[in-house]
Order: C-alpha cells, then sequence, then structure tokens
C-alpha cells in the first residue's frame, strides 16, 4: 500500500503538475513514525531518493549513537537490492523540534532575543553562548563539521513574524562572533542542502541493514501497541485497497474514462496512510472521519464498478434493456448480505486482480437452498449452519442462518459470474456435527487433531510427514497497566504504548466447548472459550493450509481493568529465540529474542520489547520443520519463548498513554465493546520449501478476489446466452514469481504498470530465479503497446535519468580489501588482455579468464567443466555474492552474473600462464583521508540549518602507520577478539578468554608465552560469552563470570585451572549479568557487583567462595549501575564509581566493606562518567580517567580519590579525550592508557599519567587504533595489549607490547 497509494499518483502527481521537475522530491522527512521499516527505505531509494531524515528512535540506539557519533548512516535496506537500496539516513538531534530555551512561538514561547544594549532586559550575550554552546554540545553527536539544527514542533510557526525576526537576529549575533574566535556559522537551510553538504565530504559512513523496530523512548516505553490499536480499520483499510486496485483495473480493462471517480478513495486511501491513522492513534472521532472517507470512497468506486463491468460482460452483439446493478456485501464476514435474503435468483462475480489462477471458497449467508452454476456447469457446493458466535454479534440484523459455501477456480487477471437459482424444495444437506468429542479434521494434504477438551494437539503435513505438536493454542490476554504516565515507571498502555503488568499471559478460559462439523468442502472445529471470544479451526477440501477464524469482543471492563488479547499458539519446534517477520508485507527479517543487532540491548520490558510488526506473515523454524501464519490485518507479534507465536489481535484500555492521542482506547459499537473477527492462515512445511507457500499464498491475501452481487430477474439459461460468465486479460499463464503491483490507466492512450519479482534471493530453488514476461500479453485485450518508458519506482522520472548521489562505506573499503585479498590467493588473469588477445589464462586448456563484475579489467582464471544450473545468481547489486568463498563474475553462457566456487580458481587447477594482473585495476581505495572541511549544519522544520567547525579537541585520524617508540608487535592471536578478558596468570602466561569475533561469540581461550612471543589455544569454556569477568584467585584458578551470549545476560560461573589446561562449572551466581565488575577481596573472596541484567540495570551484589564455589548475596549498591569500575582499596575496601544507571550517567561514588557487608556512599566526582578507567596508585589513591558525561562530551578529565578523606580533587588532563580505553599501573609508579575512543575514531594513542606531578605525558602511539580492547602488565614489566575494534569495528588478532 505504500507504493499504490503513497507513490502512486496523489501526491507525486499533484507536485509535477504544479511543478514540474523543481518539485520531485529526493529527500524523505519521517519525522514523527514511532520506528521506521526497512523497507521503507528501500523503496524510497528505488524511487531515486538520496536520503531519509527521521525523528525517532530508541532511547538504548540514541545512548550508543550519541557516544559514537553515528546518528548518520547508509541504511542497507534491502538484502536483495545490493546498491540500489541504500539509502542516506539521518536521525535528527531533537526529533524535530526547536533547541530548549529557542521556542519563539505562541506555544510555549522563551524570551526573544532583546538586542537594545539600553532595555533592563538585554540578552544577547547570553542568548548567543547558550545557542553556541548549544550547536557545541550536539556537534558532538555528528560525524562530520555540519550539523542540522531543526527549528519548530507541532502547531508552530502560528506567529511568521516572531519567529523570523528573532531567528534573523540569531543568526546576526552568533556569526558576529567568530571575529572573537567562535567556529560556529549559522545560515537557513533545507534538508537537500544539509545533505549535500554531507555529501561533499571526503569520508567514509557506518551501515545499517536492520529496521527501527521496536521502537522505545524509554525503559517502559515501547511503542509496540499500535501495531494492534483499532483493528478493525487496520482491515478496513486494507479491503479498501483491496477494491482500489481492483477498480482500477476495471477502468483499464474496459476502456472506461473514469479516473476522476476513482479520485474518492485513492484520497482516502492516502489519507489512511498518516502515521496516526492505519496505526490507531487517533481520537475515536477522527477515526470514525477515516472510517467515513473509505466508506465514501468505496460508494464511489461502486459506480466504477457499474460502468465498467457492462461492457465486460455483455457478449458482443448482443444488448440487455435491463441493466444489471452490481453490489457490495461488506459485512459477510458476520454472515449478513440483507439484499440476497430471499432471493431467487442472483449472481455473484468474483474478480481476481493477480496475474495467476485462483482457487478457494465464498461463504454466502442464506436463508434458502441453492443450486450454484458457472460457466462450466453446476458448482459444488454445501449448505452449514451458521455458528450462534456469529448470530449474536452486535448490531447484526441478517436473518441468515446457513451459509453456502462453494469453490471458486479464478482465471488470472479476470472473473468468473456464479448463478445463485433458488431450489424449489429443502436440500438434505449432508454433515456431520459431534460435541466435546475428538475432532480429527483432515483433507488430502493436512490432518488437525484436536482433544475432546478443544485443545488443539497435532498437526500434519501428510504430503511431507511433517509433524507438529501443539503444547497449547488458544485465546490469553495481557492485563494492561494503568499508570499515570508521571514518571517512566508509571507509564500506562495505550493507543501507542503496549505494557503489560506482568510477563505471563493469563489464560482467557481453562474450558472450551467445543463443536465438530464436518462436510464434503470444508471440516470445522468451532471452540468457544467463553460468552466473548470463540475460534473456529477451517480445513477445507484440498486446502494446503488451516484458517482460524477468531471473533473477539465485546472485552469486558467492567473490573476497571484494560485487556490485551493474543492468539498464541506453542509448539514443540526448537526455534533458538529466533522468529522472523515481514517488511511492509515484503522481505522478511530475523528477529531474535530479546536482542538487537547494532546495539547492547538491556531487557526492560521482557513482553513488549519483543513484539514487531507483522503485515502478513511471522514463522518460527528448525532445520526440518517450519510453522508460518499468515495474517489479514497488521499485528503485533512476538515470539517469547522457543517454540511460540503470539499475535495480539485486540486491545480494550482504560488509560492514556501520555502521547497524544488524550483518550483511552476503547472502542465500542452499539452500546458495548466493540467485536472483531479476522483470520490467521496456518501452514506446515520444510523450511526450504516454504517460501513458495507464504509468497503465493500472502499475496493473494492481500490482493483478494472482489466479490461483487447483482439481482437478476431471468433464468440461468437467458442470463449466460447475454453474459460472459468468464472472462480473463491474459492468454498465457505468467510466471508464479512475478506480481502485477499496479495497472492503471492515466489517459486514453497512456497506462501506468508495475511489475514485481516477490520472492527473495536463495529462498526458492526454483523461484528465487530472474524470470522474463511478455509486458503485451497483458495488454492484449486493449491494444498493441506502441511505446514503452522505463520510469523509477514513483514513476515520476525516467530511470536512465536517475542519478542519486553516491556514498562511500566502511564496508566498501573491506570489500575491495577482500576482493584484494581473495584474488591474491586465487590464479588470476587480465580479463582485457585475455580476451582481445585471446591469450590463454592457464596451462591447462580446461581454463579460461573470467571478468569480476566489481572491475572488469580483472579476471579469475577458472575451470570451465561446470553446470550454470549449479551456481547461485550473484545478488541484485551484480557485485557481491552471499554464498560464502565465492565471487561474482560474468560467464556469458550462463546468461547473468553468478557466484563461482573460489576452490574451482585454485592456481593448482588453472596454473597461471605470465599474463598478470595490471597494478592500477583496484576499483576503491582502501585509504582513509581526514580532513578539515567545515561543518555546514541545519535548521530544518521549515527553517534553517547551522554549520559549526569541529572542534578543535576532536582527535584526527594518522595518516601513517609507521611504528613509534616503546611499541612492537608480537605475535597475533588465533581468534579475532573485542570485549575479551586477559589474565596473567601466576606461570607469567597471559590467558585471553571469550569476546566477539565480528561475526560470533566465542568460547575459545588462548594463553601467550611472554618468553616466545607465541600464542597456543587452551581448552574452550563451558559458556560462550562477552562482556564478563575473569579474576585471578589465589589458588591460580581463573573465576570467569557472567556475560552475555545468545541474546541474554548470563548467570554461570567458570574455573580455569591453568595446571591441566581445563575449565570446570562452579556456582551460578544468582542474577545474570553482564557489564558488571568483579573484585578479588583480601580474603581470597571474589566480590560481583552491577551490570545490566535481563531485566535491566543492577544494584545488587554478590560474593563467590572458591573455597565452596558457592556464591551468596551480600548488601545491594545505593544506585544500580553499569560500565563502571570497582578498584580494591589498601584497606581492603572496594571503591565503585560512575556508570550508567537508571537515571543517567553517574558522578556518584561508594564504599563496600567486606567487614560488614554494607555499601556507603562516598564523596562525589567532579565529572559524571561512563565506559572511563580507574587505577589504584602506589600511594592508595584512586585516579579515575577519561570517559564520557551526558551523552554528548567524551572527557580527557582526569581525578583523584583520597580514601583517607573520602575527596576527589581534579589533576592534570590528558593529551586526548577518550573512553572504551585501558589504563594500566607500571612498575614505575606512573598510568599507562591506552587506545579507547572519541566520537567515530578509535585511537592508536597513548600516553603516561605521573603522581609526582600530576601531569600526562604522551608516549609512542600504538601500531593499530583499538578500543574494547584488554591491556595486561607482564612479569617483565612490559604491557601486553590484545585485540579491541578499529574504526569499521571490526575486531583483530594482533598483540603488541609496550
Amino acid at each position: 500500500m505504500i507504493l499504490t497509494n503513497l507513490v502512486e499518483s496523489l501526491g507525486l502527481e499533484f507536485l509535477n503538475d504544479q511543478f514540474g521537475e523543481c518539485g520531485r522530491p529526493k529527500i524523505g522527512w519521517q519525522i514523527d513514525p514511532f520506528g521506521h521499516s526497512r523497507e521503507q527505505a528501500s523503496l524510497l531509494a528505488q524511487m531515486g531518493f538520496d536520503g531519509l531524515f527521521v525523528g525517532r528512535a530508541d532511547y538504548q540506539d540514541l545512548q550508543k549513537r550519541n557516544t559514537t557519533k553515528s546518528m548518520e548512516m547508509i541504511w542497507k535496506a534491502s538484502a536483495n537490492l545490493g546498491r540500489q537500496s541504500w539509502l542516506f539516513t539521518g536521525i535528527l538531534p531533537r526529533r524535530y523540534s526547536t533547541p530548549a530555551t529557542f521556542s519563539f512561538d505562541f506555544i510555549a514561547p522563551d524570551d526573544p532575543i532583546i538586542d537594545d544594549v539600553n532595555l533592563p532586559d538585554y540578552n544577547v550575550p547570553e542568548r548567543v553562548q547558550t545557542f553556541i554552546q548549544t550547536a557545541q554540545n550536539e556537534s558532538m553527536e555528528y560525524a562530520t563539521n555540519h550539523i542540522i539544527m531543526t527549528f519548530g514542533g507541532d502547531f508552530q510557526y502560528q506567529n511568521a513574524l516572531a519567529n523570523y525576526k528573532n531567528l534573523d537576529k540569531l543568526i546576526k549575533y552568533v556569526n558576529d562572533q567568530q571575529i572573537n574566535g567562535s567556529n560556529v556559522n549559522v545560515f537557513y537551510s533545507t534538508p537537500s542542502c544539509y545533505l549535500y553538504a554531507l555529501n561533499k565530504v571526503n569520508r567514509s559512513w557506518i551501515t545499517k541493514t536492520d529496521d527501527f523496530f521496536p521502537h522505545a523512548h524509554h525503559p517502559h516505553g515501547f511503542w509496540t501497541g499500535y501495531f494492534t490499536s483499532r483493528p478493525a480499520l487496520k482491515r478496513f483499510e486494507r479491503y479498501s485497497n483491496n477494491i482500489l486496485q481492483v477498480i482500477r483495473q476495471l477502468n483499464t480493462f474496459s476502456n472506461s474514462q473514469l479516473r476522476n471517480q476513482i479520485f474518492s478513495l485513492s484520497e482516502a486511501m492516502a489519507i489512511a496512510q498518516h502515521h496516526d491513522a492505519v496505526s490507531g492513534t487517533e481520537k475515536q472521532h477522527v477515526a470514525n472521519d477515516y472510517a467515513q472517507r473509505l466508506s465514501t470512497g468505496i460508494d464511489a468506486a461502486v459506480n466504477v464498478i457499474n460502468t465498467a463491468y457492462p461492457k465486460l460482460l455483455t457478449k458482443d452483439n448482443q444488448s440487455s434493456t435491463v441493466e444489471i446493478q452490481q453490489f457490495l456485501c461488506q459485512l459477510t464476514n458476520i454472515s449478513e448480505c440483507l439484499p440476497i435474503e430471499n432471493a431467487k435468483q442472483f449472481t455473484v462475480i468474483l474478480w481476481n486482480p493477480i496475474i495467476h489462477p485462483v482457487v478457494g471458497y465464498l461463504r454466502v449467508p442464506v436463508t434458502r437452498s441453492y443450486t450454484v452454476r458457472d460457466s462450466s456447469g453446476q458448482t459444488r457446493s454445501q449448505l452449514i449452519p451458521i455458528s450462534n458466535s456469529t448470530k449474536t454479534i452486535p448490531g447484526r440484523m441478517s436473518n441468515a442462518t446457513n451459509q453456502l459455501i462453494f469453490k471458486y477456480n479464478l482465471p488470472a487477471l479476470g472473473f468468473n459470474t456464479y448463478f445463485f437459482e433458488a431450489n424449489e424444495g429443502e436440500n438434505e444437506e449432508k454433515f456431520e456435527i459431534t460435541k466435546n468429542e475428538l475432532c480429527t479434521l483432515q483433507n488430502q494434504n493436512l490432518r488437525i487433531e484436536i482433544d475432546e477438551r478443544g485443545n488443539l494437539k497435532r498437526i500434519i503435513n501428510l504430503q511431507k510427514n511433517i509433524n507438529i505438536t501443539f503444547l497449547n493454542q488458544g485465546f490469553y490476554w495481557y492485563q494492561s497497566y494503568s499508570g499515570n504516565n508521571s514518571q517512566f515507571d508509571f507509564q500506562a498502555s495505550g493507543a501507542y504504548i503496549f505494557r503489560p503488568v506482568t510477563q505471563d499471559a493469563k489464560s482467557i478460559s481453562i474450558k472450551r466447548s467445543l463443536k465438530c462439523i464436518k462436510s464434503e468442502l470444508v471440516q470445522t472445529a468451532i471452540i468457544i472459550f467463553n460468552e466473548w471470544i470463540s475460534q473456529e479451526i477451517n480445513l477445507y477440501d484440498e486446502g494446503e493450509d488451516i484458517e482460524i477464524e477468531w471473533t473477539v469482543g465485546p472485552i469486558p471492563i467492567e473490573d476497571n481493568i484494560g485487556k490485551e488479547i493474543i492468539l498464541r499458539y506453542d509448539t514443540d519446534i526448537k526455534s533458538q529465540s529466533k522468529y522472523y517477520t515481514d517488511a511492509n508485507g515484503r522481505e522478511v527479517l530475523q528477529r531474535i529474542r530479546n536482542y538487537r543487532p547494532t546495539y547492547n540491548y538491556t531487557i526492560t520490558e521482557p513482553v513488549s520489547g519483543n513484539y514487531y510488526p507483522v503485515n502478513s506473515r511471522i514463522w518460527i523454524n528448525e532445520t526440518n520443520r517450519q510453522f508460518t501464519i499468515l495474517t489479514d490485518r497488521s499485528e503485533g507479534g512476538a515470539s517469547l519463548f522457543d517454540g511460540s507465536v503470539e499475535l495480539m489481535i485486540h486491545r480494550r484500555l482504560l488509560y492514556d498513554d501520555n502521547l497524544g492521542v488524550g483518550e483511552s482506547l476503547n472502542e465500542s459499537a452499539f452500546g458495548q465493546g466493540l467485536v472483531i473477527r479476522g483470520k490467521h492462515f496456518l501452514n506446515i512445511d520444510l523450511p526450504q520449501t516454504s517460501a513458495f507457500y507464504h509468497r503465493i499464498h500472502s499475496q493473494a491475501l492481500f490482493m483478494s478476489p472482489l466479490v461483487t452481487y447483482a439481482l437478476i430477474n431471468s433464468s440461468y439459461m437467458n442470463y449466460s446466452s447475454l453474459y460472459h460468465e468468464t472472462w480473463s486479460a491474459l492468454i498465457n499463464t505468467l510466471p508464479s514469481n512475478i506480481h502485477l503491483l499496479t495497472l492503471d490507466r492515466l489517459n486514453e492512450k497512456q497506462y501506468l504498470i508495475r511489475l514485481e519479482h516477490y520472492f527473495e534471493l536463495n529462498e526458492d530453488e526454483k523461484y528465487s530465479y530472474p524470470s522474463k514476461i511478455d509486458i503485451q500479453s497483458i495488454f492484449k485485450s486493449i491494444g498493441t503497446i506502441d511505446k514503452i518508458l522505463e520510469l523509477t519506482l514513483d514513476a515520476n522520472l525516467e530511470l536512465s535519468q536517475m542519478n542519486r548521489l553516491h556514498w562511500l562505506t566502511d564496508n566498501d573499503e573491506l570489500l575491495s580489501q577482500t576482493i584484494i585479498s581473495t584474488i591474491n590467493s586465487t590464479a588470476t588473469c587480465n580479463f582485457t588482455a585475455c580476451n582481445s588477445q585471446r591469450i590463454s589464462c592457464s596451462s591447462n586448456v580446461d581454463c579460461d579468464c573470467f571478468s569480476l563484475t566489481s572491475n572488469s579489467n580483472i579476471g579469475i582464471c577458472a575451470s570451465t567443466i561446470f553446470s550454470c544450473s549449479s551456481f547461485v545468481r550473484c545478488n541484485m547489486d551484480n557485485v557481491t555474492c552471499s554464498t560464502e568463498s565465492t565471487l561474482c563474475i560474468n560467464i556469458i553462457r550462463c546468461g547473468q552474473p553468478i557466484c563461482y566456487p573460489l576452490a574451482m580458481a585454485n592456481k593448482q587447477i588453472c596454473p597461471p600462464k605470465t599474463v598478470t594482473m595490471p597494478t592500477t585495476t583496484t576499483t576503491k581505495s582502501t585509504t582513509k583521508i581526514t580532513t578539515t572541511t567545515q561543518k555546514s549544519t541545519t535548521i530544518t522544520k521549515k527553517l534553517t540549518t547551522i554549520t559549526t567547525q569541529k572542534p578543535t579537541t576532536t582527535t584526527k585520524i594518522p595518516t601513517t602507520t609507521s611504528t613509534s617508540t616503546g611499541w612492537f608487535f608480537t605475535g597475533n592471536m588465533n581468534n579475532v577478539r573485542s570485549f575479551h578478558t586477559a589474565s596473567v596468570l601466576s606461570n607469567g602466561k597471559v590467558l585471553v578468554a571469550g569476546g566477539y569475533s565480528n561475526n560470533d561469540i566465542l568460547d575459545s581461550a588462548e594463553l601467550y608465552d611472554p618468553s616466545t612471543g607465541t600464542w597456543t589455544t587452551t581448552s574452550n569454556m563451558n559458556n560462550a560469552r562477552r562482556d564478563h569477568t575473569a579474576s585471578l584467585l589465589s589458588n591460580g584458578k581463573v573465576l570467569v563470570t557472567g556475560g552475555y551470549s545468545s541474546g541474554s545476560a548470563l548467570n554461570s560461573a567458570e574455573l580455569y585451572d591453568p595446571s591441566t589446561g581445563t575449565w570446570t562449572t562452579t556456582g551460578n551466581m544468582a542474577n545474570a549479568r553482564e557489564y558488571h565488575t568483579a573484585s578479588v577481596l583480601s580474603n581470597g573472596n571474589v566480590l560481583v557487583t552491577g551490570g545490566v541484567g535481563n531485566t535491566g540495570y543492577l544494584n545488587s551484589a554478590e560474593l563467590y567462595d572458591p573455597s565452596t564455589g558457592i556464591w551468596t548475596p551480600t548488601g545491594n549498591m545505593n544506585n544500580a549501575r553499569y560500565r563502571y569500575t570497582s578498584s580494591v582499596l589498601s584497606n581492603g575496601k572496594v571503591l565503585v564509581t560512575g556508570g550508567l544507571g537508571i537515571n543517567g550517567i553517574l558522578n556518584s561514588a561508594e564504599l563496600y566493606d567486606p567487614s560488614t557487608g554494607t555499601w556507603t556512599a562516598t564523596g562525589y566526582m567532579n565529572n559524571a562518567r561512563f565506559t572511563h578507567a580507574a587505577s589504584v596508585l602506589s600511594n592508595g589513591k584512586v585516579l579515575a580517567i577519561g570517559g564520557f558525561y551526558n551523552i554528548y562530551d567524551y572527557l580527557n578529565s582526569a581525578e583523584l580519590y583520597d580514601p583517607s578523606t573520602g575527596t576527589w580533587t581534579a589533576t592534570g588532563y590528558m593529551n586526548n579525550a577518550r573512553n572504551y580505553h585501558t589504563a594500566s599501573l607500571l612498575s614505575n609508579g606512573k598510568v599507562l592508557v591506552t587506545g579507547g575512543w572519541t566520537g567515530n575514531i578509535a585511537l592508536n594513542s597513548a600516553e603516561l599519567y605521573d603522581p609526582s606531578t600530576g601531569t600526562w605525558t604522551i608516549t609512542g602511539s600504538m601500531n593499530n587504533v583499538r578500543r574494547d580492547h584488554t591491556a595486561s602488565v607482564l612479569s617483565n614489566g612490559r604491557v601486553l595489549v590484545t585485540g579491541g575494534l578499529d574504526n569499521s569495528d571490526i575486531a583483530s588478532t594482533s598483540a603488541e607490547l609496550y
């Protein structure tokens, strides 16, 4: 619907008509939506957009981005399309609001700028300095010298004069300060100007491949409720789109000129795409207005239907004096169609809007029995009773007591007519009914087993012998949190927010009643849970899936409790925390419970924090089984434990979440709570073949046949002689992996058509490959195509003229390095020379030179003995391959770029001749260049751009890699590592354990021998882990605790014994934790404190006794904190400093007394610090170093704690601000600080602190930049530094000595 409504006409057509090329949008401005779909970015990129700016991002995501200058990125928005889906994306600094204290409008006005020095309120100096400081603070979050500063907000600019007058003054007086040394330059600008300024900066950008779901603005504010809010409106909007696409097709094939009549529904659909419309986050009267607009548009659509069908229905040389009026029955989902009740004859026409034949079943509510005929004769039909759950739905007015079910078989892009003729007598219907007995439903493909209590127990795919057992299946509910929103902890569940009181959903009802109805065409199990909730499980003859029709409501609220209703499916599938959801009904993304791909996720809401939007499908799987659910509308869904899928289907709440709606989500109709009815479709299949089901069926569900009815006063014989009963626009069947997305008649001779290949790469062994299509075949009934013009996706620019901005990413450099590295170990050739001179690349005549798609000059000399069908096609960018150990190459006989196995290009197979690769063929530079260009900052939301120079304290990237005095390389580790631990053992060796290897969390460990400078592997830990601790015990063993693995924090602990080189498990901690600290006390026990657990930040502490291997709790810290420091003082106490707590970055410190097991507060640091370092000096004082504070500022400051006074005093400043660094106490009493991170730059610098002078001096730089590395002081006095991340967040194997 993004394409068919946002893109298709209204807005873009208007801009083109009014402004021409100048009005073609190239920048996306998505400032208020709550979460951002990856597919949205992909579509914008395919429309020719250069960039997208978003206003909202998750608060935890922002915490990382603010501190790593990663607020702007290249969003790789498709796993299939390569570079054509890449889109520069920036997160705005304050969503879209004006900086604090600079609002000049009627709404919450701040002081104006008073520049008359004679007035007592003269405030220019203060206003200017405040603004400059705001700009400089903001610049610390962004990677270049350009920043964007928005001025605006909801309902702003009611007083343009006041706004612009003050902004003019602000710009003038801020810029005037440049003569006094200010580095801030301010000017009005636009998002486009800002984007182009960034594009001119010579730098590479970080990338993002996931999406921005789910979104939370604080620990208890997850915006996942709106995925389900107003489910009736969500369904009505999808139904309306179905009608819209059909009437566009009817207008086209009937050769009608009715585009203006379609406008009403097009406009209503476009309005319904508003982020506070279909999302369900509007007031009730506004939702009513959206529904009314859609209804009015549908009424207009019926006029189009009744103009088009007579032209398509009437046979040649035939005319009818009676005009047949088609009408819609929009309440057939509750078995109501009043106009056909008691009718003797009527027709049902089904229009199939997709380009493939469709088979299905239709239910028609009737008050008598009928014979149903189509063009081939009498159609099989079945009369079955309407359930009591349907009959009692509030507002239902029908007298129909039965449904007539028949099977339809529709031609591609066409219609079938079904003629209903009343039977004179009542036909005896054959079906079997049982109640509260074992119920088995079975057709040719599936078997469903339900016990006598109405519990779904098993589904079996009979064709593939796949069996899935259900532990539970049914309705559950969460109690909505009823807070007053005054604090984060009191956040209420509302239209936007889903926040349950507990993480355990309650069963709707333990008792159920079961009715089993078996007929020739359909077998049904009707399960009643209570008086307001039920489901029907339907299995149709020859059906490949199972239809679950659920009915919920009115949800009772007499107990003053809001309720959120889910339908949950608990299976025996071992899904390993993984589940899969679609993005806007198109590509599918993997989700991992309690995990975010781009930042370390702290669990604060275990349920809502794992909910994702399910627009069309969700599935779980294991090696040989996949369980897929298709939905008929957008819903929120999750897998909260392995084997389980839950979908929220209805909500009735009593509190507002204070995010703008201003009323509770308490929908009603007919004087009581709203009843919702919907469907899920279940499929059991192999993972490797399930795509064929879910791709085709979800598309058919989204573009369902449109059903129209007409009352007929003639017999079937007369009707069939006058009218076509079947018709198709197509002669030949089109490929199953191609979908007709849009067919719209623009004028008498121009048509807009969009076709899409809707299978993903490597998803299906047959349908994931390209297909050819004859577009003329779609237009055979209209005429001959005279000219085809290929356009961008939004159809407002010739594709050949699309010229998007080019961006360099960090991964581009890595790709170049990878290709070059791969080629160096492969038989290579100069493709240009070989091709032009026909020089053989190898002495083996069965080898030839094939060019790389990334650079046609470079080739690989490879075997020619292969079948093209055995290779996988390259990714859609025709450069990269998803298959490991392959390169994308051009092979003419294959007809497409293929991923060639490097093993077949080995020099032993294809011994090279003397033709060599030229030295100038590298496609991308691998050298980073830093520039000192100014930063051009933007103030948008109708306004302005600020530009500031980069602060002079920013560290520059070195342009050389020469070794400096004091550092030299030693042997490389066997594994790349970051977030690992290093422990100096009693024998002098260093044990490195665990960490992260760019792709996996490690369980491996290895030993460094200082005497030889080499590494040897030792046995693996029992658990893979990162962000853990390692402590050398008095018995020589090493205790490893906690950390992170498999999507959650760990409570496990284990011991390494250097004498045997083995690991053994020991007692588990009481709390799972990561980013915690561990301190070895003077009595030999180990104190573990704080960190992050699976439920949030921790203030708990516990003690490990090495003699027993048992943990015991001790006193809690006064503050929960993580990424802090712990230092054992000479008096035996433990000093804890800073870190990140529940309310932000801390400057507090506290002391643990082992003799009492209690904590007491001590003096506050001068700076709040997070990700800093601390060292206990020889004089007993503690040096706290660097870190960052207030999210914006990296620290170069240091301060000293005196245990005798409990106070902090400032000491000398480091030469470089840094965090994620190390600090090591040397044998001479000095402290060595290495590496770390400042902004978006990893450091290789090192410096020394001299306690005798309180000053810092620069010492030699490391050979490699590093952060999140380790530093260990060896027995010989040298310092061993290992691993860590570089500027591209790539971990290293390297180690070096100081």
